[in-house]
């Protein structure tokens, strides 16, 4: 019997953005790609959303802290970041936009 490895795009991470000066979790989000890739683009073009918060942070020299939460199967991808949005609902500016649209409760 062998057992299927699974390749790397079939992992996804689960992440959060946090705000270094509270450490609250900002952002939930979660990538196919490689963390520091997707956490640059952020840092390059923050979406609407993210907008008013990093451009706070950079006035102050500041940057947003990447937390991996874990790593999953795509299978499993939008269940666990669900999960995690549920979590951080008192905290995360992108709440609105996925709780009750992608997501079953």
């Amino acid at each position: 019997m062998t057992t299927q490895i699974p390749t790397q795009s079939s992992h996804v991470s689960i992440y959060g953005l946090v705000d270094p000066r509270n450490q609250e979790v900002r952002y939930i989000g979660c990538t196919k790609n490689p963390i520091t890739k997707r956490y640059k683009a952020h840092l390059r073009d923050p979406s609407r959303c993210l907008y008013k918060w990093m451009t706070e942070l950079q006035a102050h020299n500041l940057y947003p802290t990447l937390s991996v939460f874990e790593v999953t199967t795509r299978k499993y991808q939008w269940k666990r970041e669900a999960a995690y949005l549920q979590e951080y609902k008192s905290t995360a500016l992108n709440i609105h936009k996925k709780v009750g649209r992608r997501y079953p409760e």
